[in-house]
């Protein structure tokens, strides 16, 4: 066998890393990962889902305001042609896609029985089986496990004022620069914290900061914050051509979307509450995870509520922005297997060449006026799932070639102007040695493996197989069936979404099996008519002939 190509797998990694540990991550997914049959439906459909923080629910909100924010955000969402998935950590599982108990139940437990959960909490987490709020970091990375596309909130974390003793630089920053191929949608930074120096930082991780249709970057409650943004982009279907550019080049991040507030709060009195804010947080040394909903709460309550409306405004509106993201992002894709035929990227067995071979194979099955092309199956959606795989097959792909005795002309059958009866027929389905014998010869995609990957697809189960053929009719004649009939067993290899890897050269061969079966069905010669000698005792083993 050749030496396998050493792929990377985009679902995991935006890195070019070997194979063998690409496996193991495609075989380790998480188990504590639960998927709400809403967006479950949704991902295997292949339609738009947006992601939601739960951070802003228990611990960016007052109760009932916060759970009635949640289910319009969610309405906004289902409205604009997507799935809402709200994530939370409950039970020890992190949950993607809250029922209306759920999410009621957060909103009402709050910051009493839910933590302030970021990327570095989630382990213990999960492992004492404990609520946890998702903020930023951790909703982009458990997101980005599901598959999802798209994730809204209200504003990214950031560089706090005084980080230049305090070191205080929220893990948001850092995921953006980690989690590939994601679009963040927000209204740019809290106006708590150091704009400025949040922009460096996000520089320095090498994420593209774009301001939709404003050339200045928002300050979350107000539009403007002073600064330029270093992008600008005026569509949904730009963002979405931003997410397929970087995932050509393979960047590692997600592209951050800051959105102007539409209804932006005060914005001298905003400033004057944030500057009292935060001189009572220094005052009463507070650090860490406690500063921002501090903050918030004392910027509320200064400003009569009217940050608080602001806040719902802003992500009001930038649910609807994610949703135009998500769905532009789905038309792009839908698009782009189209034209590739049923996969993103031409893939290593497909493009002009393996087209003409696919072509050659259809050509041979039909010039054989005795052979009898294998029965069309029903076909499910041409799309590459957006979730990663939860099984791994690795192992052989064949082509069977079966042959057998009989006629397909019922009763009896003519040939020129003579009518033959039955009788003739039922003595051309036995097999004659060194005769010919009229009869069928099918050409059917085999292998353990394959056949065991094609069945988990068809069941539903995420798959990925991974098997090698030769630049041949019958290696493109696989590939071509496995995308036709269980898209979902794709896998990423390069930088083309492939099913199979294609031995180089033209030396090598595809496994082909050849059968031939008597007018039952069974092996043709049967085993009692082969040489004493090929044949060992049961109590030995047959494997031993």
């Amino acid at each position: 066998m050749p030496r396998l190509y050493r792929p990377s797998f985009r679902h995991v990694q935006g890195m070019r890393i070997p194979w063998h540990r690409a496996i193991a991550r495609y075989a380790s997914l998480p188990r504590g990962l639960r998927l709400s049959s809403a967006v479950q439906a949704a991902l295997a459909a292949h339609k738009p889902v947006v992601a939601l923080e739960s951070t802003i629910i228990t611990h960016g909100m007052p109760y009932p305001t916060n759970l009635q924010t949640a289910r319009e955000v969610e309405k906004i969402v289902s409205a604009g042609g997507a799935t809402p998935a709200t994530i939370a950590v409950m039970d020890g599982h992190c949950c993607v896609g809250l029922s209306p108990s759920q999410l009621e139940a957060l909103a009402r437990e709050g910051p009493e029985r839910a933590i302030k959960c970021s990327r570095r909490d989630l382990s213990w987490a999960l492992m004492t089986r404990s609520w946890g709020a998702t903020t930023v970091a951790s909703t982009l990375h458990i997101a980005h496990l599901a598959g999802i596309r798209v994730f809204v909130t209200g504003g990214v974390g950031g560089v706090h004022r005084g980080a230049e003793e305090t070191l205080d630089i929220s893990a948001d920053l850092m995921e953006l620069g980690r989690v590939p191929n994601m679009a963040v949608v927000c209204a740019g930074v809290k106006s708590i914290l150091d704009i400025e120096k949040t922009l460096e930082v996000l520089e320095t991780q090498g994420v593209p900061v774009v301001g939709y249709r404003t050339d200045t970057f928002p300050a979350f409650f107000t539009p403007d914050s002073g600064l330029g943004a270093p992008c600008r982009v005026d569509s949904p279907e730009e963002v979405a051509g931003m997410l397929e550019a970087s995932l050509s080049a393979r960047l590692p991040g997600s592209i951050l979307v800051a959105v102007p507030n539409p209804a932006p709060a005060e914005a001298s009195a905003t400033q004057g509450a944030i500057e009292e804010a935060l001189h009572a947080a220094e005052t009463m040394g507070l650090r860490g995870q406690a500063v921002t909903p501090f903050l918030l709460e004392r910027v509320n309550k200064a400003t009569g509520g009217g940050s608080l409306r602001a806040n719902i405004e802003l992500v009001k509106n930038n649910a609807r922005v994610g949703t135009e993201i998500a769905v532009a992002i789905a038309a792009q894709e839908e698009g782009g297997m189209s034209r590739n035929g049923g996969g993103r990227g031409i893939g290593a067995m497909e493009g002009r060449e393996g087209g003409r071979k696919a072509a050659g194979m259809a050509e041979q099955r039909q010039s054989l006026p005795s052979t009898q092309a294998s029965k069309p199956t029903a076909s499910p959606p041409s799309r590459t799932p957006s979730f990663p795989p939860r099984v791994l097959v690795v192992g052989g792909a064949v082509m069977d070639v079966v042959g057998s005795p009989g006629s397909d002309y019922g009763a009896s059958w003519t040939c020129g102007s003579e009518k033959h009866p039955r009788s003739l027929d039922a003595r051309l389905k036995r097999l004659e040695p060194g005769s010919s014998t009229p009869g069928r010869v099918r050409q059917k995609e085999g292998g353990v493996a394959r056949n065991v990957a094609e069945g988990l697809a068809r069941l539903g189960v995420p798959t990925a197989f991974l098997s090698v053929v030769a630049q041949d009719p019958a290696g493109a004649a696989l590939a071509s069936s496995l995308r036709a009939l269980a898209p979902s067993l794709l896998l990423e290899c390069g930088h083309e979404d492939v099913i199979l890897y294609q031995a180089p050269g033209p030396g090598h061969r595809t496994a082909s099996c050849l059968v031939a079966l008597d007018g039952g069905g069974s092996w043709w010669p049967p085993w009692r008519t082969w040489p004493s000698s090929a044949i060992t005792s049961r109590r030995r083993g047959w494997w031993r002939a």
